[in-house]
C-alpha cells in the first residue's frame, strides 16, 4: 500500500535479537536518552508528544523498543506531481499530425543475423552465448526534437517555474540523441513492442547494446529504444 502524501509515520522495532548470542539487543545510548527523557531537547519533544504515544497506542510498553523514528512524506506536487505535470505536458504537445516530433537519422548499422542452419546461431545449441546465438541486432542512430522544461538545455539547469515551488513550464524544445535496436526476431517476425532502456550514471544511449538487453528483446520481440539523459550521461 502507497504512504499517504504529506503524512507523518512513526517506525519502531522491539524484540530484535542477537544472531550471536540470542539475547535482546539493547538500544544504543543515543536512543536511551530519548527513552530516559534525556534527549535533545526539540527531538525528545517528538518523542514524548507523538513518537511514544503511537507505539504505545498499538499496546507496545515504550521500553522494549530499542529503536524508533518519525518521518514526513513529501506532497504530491512537490514530487511525482511535476513529473507527471511534464510527462502530461509534453504528450498533450506532442500528439496530432501537426506537432509529430521532429527527428534526422544520423547512421544505420545494419544487422548480422544467424541462419536457421547455422550450428551456432539462435537455433543451434544451448552452449552459444551473445552474437553467436543472437546475431547483431540493425542500430539506428539519430536525434530528436522534444519539449524541455528546464532553463537551458544541458545538464546542470534547474526546472523552469513561474514562482517557486510551481510545476514546471514548456521552454521550447530540445535536440536529445537516440538509438534504436531492431534485433533479428524483430527483423523476421515483427516487433510485439518497444521496450525504453535508461542508462545508468556515466553511461549514454550505447549502453542499450550489450549483450543481456539483446537477449531480452531477442526472446521478447522488441524493439529497444534509448536515448541520453540529460544529468546521467
Amino acid at each position: 500500500k502507497p504512504l499517504r502524501h504529506e503524512a507523518q509515520y512513526v517506525v519502531a522495532v522491539r524484540r530484535l535479537r542477537s544472531q550471536a548470542t540470542g539475547d535482546i539487543i539493547t538500544p544504543a545510548p543515543g536512543f536511551q536518552k530519548f527513552l530516559d527523557g534525556k534527549g535533545d531537547a526539540l527531538r525528545q519533544r517528538v518523542y514524548d508528544e507523538k513518537i511514544f504515544p503511537t507505539v504505545e497506542a498499538l499496546g507496545w510498553k515504550k521500553e522494549e523498543v530499542q529503536v524508533a523514528w518519525d518521518f514526513w512524506t513529501g506532497s504530491f506536487r512537490g514530487g511525482a506531481g511535476r513529473t507527471v505535470h511534464m510527462i502530461t505536458d509534453a504528450l498533450a504537445r506532442l500528439e496530432g499530425g501537426d506537432n509529430d516530433p521532429s527527428f534526422s537519422i544520423d547512421e544505420v548499422e545494419e544487422e548480422s543475423c544467424p541462419t536457421p542452419d547455422d550450428k551456432t546461431g539462435a537455433r543451434g545449441p544451448e552452449e552459444a552465448y551473445g552474437a553467436a546465438k543472437w546475431g547483431v541486432p540493425r542500430k539506428v542512430w539519430g536525434t530528436v526534437r522534444v519539449p524541455s522544461y528546464t532553463t537551458s538545455p544541458g545538464p546542470g539547469f534547474g526546472l523552469s517555474r513561474v514562482f517557486a515551488g510551481g510545476v514546471p513550464i514548456y521552454s521550447g524544445e530540445v535536440e536529445v540523441r537516440f538509438v534504436v535496436s531492431l534485433p533479428c526476431a524483430v527483423l523476421e517476425q515483427g516487433a510485439k513492442g518497444i521496450l525504453q532502456f535508461g542508462h545508468g550514471l556515466l553511461a549514454h544511449r550505447g549502453e542499450s547494446l550489450q549483450g543481456y538487453v539483446v537477449e531480452v528483446a531477442e526472446n521478447s520481440r522488441m524493439a529497444v529504444l534509448a536515448l541520453d539523459w540529460t544529468g546521467m550521461s
